[in-house]
């Protein structure tokens, strides 16, 4: 190729510049494809001896197992002889056992009898406890009827309290409306009267003993009375 074969070479003609511009691009690429060529090539290497030390590895790999799978062959073989041995003395154990089983097979013949001899006694303690459970209703039946009775009774002695109550209650108001009527001067203090009434709770009313049947009740009844009145209540 010519020197003077650039693109800004005006001396030549079209054709001349234009072959010249192509073989410029072939160096290019011939350029480019060695370069490429040496990248495989380095790449093609590289993968070549990490290939080989895969290789080794799974060398050194597989015959670590086979080390390891001969000395577990030999462990294996060492359970298999202590196996054998206990097989054995297992086979002393059963035999002992046979024996020890046909003792027990007798003991549970008695055990048997026995058993039999319990059930017929908790059937007599289950007729017992069924007779026990009857009169158990009967009194529970009893029960029931003297809680009614006591709530019967309870309600009448609340209603004749609150009827003694309530009369208490009015005279208390009809004795103070008196006095304040009675009483020009509204100075007054607080007195507590307090009635005893006596409230049959029990019995007939011809055998009833007042000391015994009946219960006594107070009531009290704060009333305002004036200073007057108490001194009059005083002198009486």
């Amino acid at each position: 190729m010519r020197k003077d074969c650039y693109y800004d070479d005006y001396d030549y003609d079209y054709e001349s510049r234009n072959c010249c511009s192509q073989v410029k691009d072939v160096d290019i690429r011939l350029t480019r494809l060695e370069q490429r060529q040496e990248q495989f090539q380095a790449q093609v290497q590289a993968q070549l001896q990490e290939m080989e030390q895969r290789q080794e590895q799974f060398q050194a790999q597989v015959q670590a197992q086979l080390q390891a799978q001969a000395q577990l062959q030999a462990q294996l073989q060492a359970q298999l002889q202590a196996v054998e041995q206990n097989q054995a003395q297992l086979q002393a154990q059963l035999n002992a056992q046979a024996q020890l089983q046909a003792q027990l097979q007798a003991q549970l013949q008695a055990v048997e009898q026995n058993q039999a001899q319990l059930q017929a006694q908790l059937n007599a303690q289950a007729q017992l406890q069924a007779q026990l459970q009857n009169q158990l209703q009967a009194v529970e039946q009893n029960q029931a009827q003297l809680q009614a009775q006591l709530n019967a009774q309870a309600q009448l002695q609340a209603q004749l309290t609150a009827q003694a109550q309530a009369q208490l209650q009015g005279q208390a108001t009809s004795q103070n409306d008196t006095e304040r009527t009675s009483i020009n001067t509204p100075s007054t203090s607080t007195v507590d009267n307090r009635f005893t009434i006596r409230i049959n709770v029990g019995g007939s009313k011809s055998n009833a003993d007042p000391d015994t049947d009946v219960t006594p009740v107070q009531v009290g009844i704060p009333v305002q009375v004036s200073e007057t009145s108490v001194k009059q209540e005083q002198e009486k």
